[in-house]
This record gives structure tokens, sequence and C-alpha cells, in this order.
């Protein structure tokens, strides 16, 4: 009677070790969704005990899946708690995606009551596009910078009472030879015109400026009724200088007038200055000058008129024009060459 309640002690802790291994190896190897699958049971631990050499007469038997005696019924409790507890995450969660489900219709029933089915929904106009309109795009327009003119080389020739010198070094500007031409208008006699520009322009001997075609050297008047020249063999003739007394001011004033309207400078020696400011002012007293075309000329006292000093000029007018010569935008009568 001892060896068999012995012999019971021994086999219920073989089992409980069993049922504690077979808990482990669920834990570690298998879903919880394997122990309670229909389609293939998982193996029981008790199906390799055989319990047919033991005699139990209050224990309850089972038949596991080999078809062999076990005192533990074929579904364990551990097996039942496992699935349990996994119906029980189903049930959960089915719940949850009920309430989720309710909570959506809900809020759907809600944005349908705010929407005021008498009213039309119109998009907000896009600004600068009207509504319903495709806007059209208008394509950029490609700036085209203006074709320059370019300015060409006109030769002087000698016409009515206006002599030129030598036709080789008689080219200028469009505009220089307008004033040119213009001369034959002026009262006073012959007018003598030396030195313009050379063709094409550039440096031309004896001179700094002339390069653009802007510049022109013309005779003074004097008052035995002739200008400041010599003749000289075969027709030829060139520029001599003068004193101041010698100098005809009023046909000097007619010609200076007749600069004014285009001329830059009017280059002359300082010694011919002071005589023709005192005749100026004697015209604007008397009405024959306006003041100003007087301050036009000689300026005022804060400023500068057109008629100019320079050096070596006591034979002949400089006339430089206004604006552009050729290859010379700032009209200094010099040709801007390139840097390199």
């Amino acid at each position: 009677m001892k060896l068999n309640k012995l012999r019971l002690k021994q086999i219920i802790q073989e089992e409980v070790e069993l049922i504690l291994e077979a808990v482990s190896l669920s834990t570690r190897s298998f879903e919880p969704e394997e122990y309670i699958s229909t389609s293939s049971p998982d193996p029981d631990p008790y199906s390799t005990i055989d319990y047919s050499k033991f005699n139990f007469k209050d224990v309850p038997t089972s038949t596991t899946a080999t078809g062999v005696s076990s005192p533990v019924p074929a579904t364990s409790p551990l097996q039942k708690d496992t699935a349990a507890g996994i119906e029980d995450e189903q049930f959960k969660e089915e719940d949850a995606e009920d309430i989720e489900d309710e909570q959506f219709k809900e809020e759907d029933a809600e944005d349908i009551e705010d929407v005021d089915v008498d009213e039309p929904i119109i998009d907000e106009p896009i600004a600068g596009v009207s509504h319903g309109v495709a806007p059209t795009i208008k394509p950029e327009k490609q700036k085209t910078k203006p074709e320059k003119q370019k300015t060409k080389w006109v030769q002087v020739a000698s016409s009515d009472k206006v002599i030129v010198r030598n036709p080789k070094r008689a080219y200028s500007t469009q505009t220089m030879a307008d004033y040119i031409g213009g001369l034959s208008n002026v009262s006073g006699g012959n007018w003598y015109v030396g030195d313009l520009s050379k063709k094409g322009g550039g440096k031309l001997h004896g001179h700094a400026s002339h390069q653009s075609g802007i510049d022109a050297d013309i005779s003074l008047p004097t008052v035995d009724g002739g200008m400041s020249i010599r003749e000289k063999e075969n027709g030829k003739w060139g520029f001599k200088n003068i004193k101041a007394k010698q100098l005809d001011l009023d046909r000097t004033l007619t010609f200076l007038v007749h600069a004014a309207p285009k001329a830059k400078y009017v280059f002359m020696d300082k010694s011919f200055h002071k005589p023709l400011k005192v005749r100026a002012k004697e015209m604007v007293n008397q009405g024959t000058m306006t003041q100003e075309t007087y301050e036009k000329l000689f300026g005022r006292k804060w400023g500068k008129g057109i008629v100019r000093h320079e050096p070596h000029h006591k034979n002949h007018f400089h006339v430089r024009l206004s604006g552009s010569g050729i290859k010379d935008r700032r009209g200094t009568g010099k040709v801007r060459v390139a840097s390199r």
C-alpha cells in the first residue's frame, strides 16, 4: 500500500514536470491560435506516458490523440485559459471597430446636417481670374534692343560763300555738314573752312581733336572786310594770325549767334573775349541782342558760355558741335579706343 502511494506521488511529480515543460514549449514555439485549432490539434504532452500499467480507481481518465488513456483531460486548463484569452482579445478588437464605425457614422451625419442644401456650393474664385474661365497666359515679350544706326561719314564740299581748303581733310557728321552749308546764309563775306576730320576719323596731323567729325576750323572776319587768311600760289590759302583790334566785332558776333544753337564750344584766343563782350553788352542795351543770347555766348558771372579760350587760336574759330561724334559718344572730338 505504501509502495503504491509513493509510486503515485512520483508519477504526479513527473506529470507536473511534463506540464511545466509543455507550458514552456507552448510559450516559446507556438502561437496561441495553435492550441485552440480544431483542424490540427497540438500533440498532447501526456500522450508519451503509458498509463496502462497503473491502476487508478479514483482518478478519471481520458483518451489522448494517440488512443492511450490519460488521467489528464484532453483539453487542459492551460489551453482553455489561452483560448479564452484569445477570444476576449478578438471580442475587444471587434468592439473597438464597431465603436469607431459608430463614431464615423455620427460625424458623417453631423457633416450632412451642416450643409445647407438650399444654397449652392460655389468655389471661391482665384484672385485675378474670372470664375469658370481658364486664365490666359500671355507670352513673354522678347525684348529686342533697337538697332543702332551707324553714323556715316560725309564729305563736305565748297558751296556759295563757303570755301573748303582740303577735301581729304573735310569729312564730318551730317550735322556738321549741314552747319557748314548754313554759313552761306551768314552775312560777312566768304567763309573759309580749314580742317574737319579725315575719312574714317582718328588722329589728324596738327590737331589734338578733329577725330570724330564734330570739329571745324573757320576763318575770323577782319575789319578790312576780309578774313584771317593768307593767299598762296596756285589758289591755295592758309590761316594767318590777327590782333584784337583787327577783328571785326559785329561780323564775329553775327557768326557766333549763328553757331550758338548747335555749338558746344567755340574756341578763340582770350585776347578777343573782352572786346567781344563789351560790344555784345552794347547790343543788349540797344535791343539788337537778347540777354539770353549774351549769356549763351559768354555766360553769367557764375558760369561760362560757349566761347572759350584756346591757345594758338588767333587766326580761326574752332567750332565743336553738341552731341556725339562718330565713335565719340561723349562728344570730346576724340575717337574712343577700346581697351584691350
